[in-house]
């Protein structure tokens, strides 16, 4: 029995790809991987900018990883500054690492709730003044 063959067989990948269902499941998959990459670069200058509106001083992130399953966020070199611009003035807090997870349930009401924290490598600097009260 002689079979007829128009080209060259078909390899597995694009028996794998035949079907639109298949095709669809990979663009998902490539497109969720792609925003998965892209999320800490588009997230990092946007949370430093937040947290500057939000306190007096100067806020510094060297990195930013997540745990999107756990609910989780890294922050790397974590360092809050009294002053506006960059001197050479210790922080008034710094962390190597500030780990911390939140319940993906409770944003659903609108709030966060922090289920965990840890800190790695932390400095705070404050001075107490003869009427009691705390500066950097």
């Amino acid at each position: 029995m002689l079979r007829h063959m128009d080209g060259p067989e078909r390899g597995w990948l694009a028996r794998m790809l035949a079907p639109t269902r298949n095709r669809v499941l990979l663009g998902v998959g490539v497109a969720l991987l792609i925003a998965r990459i892209a999320l800490p670069l588009v997230l990092r200058p946007l949370l430093v900018a937040q947290a500057d509106e939000a306190l007096v001083g100067r806020i510094e992130l060297a990195d930013l990883d997540l745990s999107l399953l756990r609910g989780g966020v890294t922050l790397h070199d974590f360092a809050v500054h009294t002053d506006e611009r960059p001197s050479d003035a210790p922080a008034l807090f710094e962390a190597k690492r500030l780990w911390t997870q939140i319940s993906w349930l409770a944003l659903l009401s609108r709030t966060v709730e922090v289920e965990e924290l840890e800190l790695e490598g932390f400095n705070v600097r404050l001075d107490r003044f003869d009427d009691g009260l705390l500066l950097p």
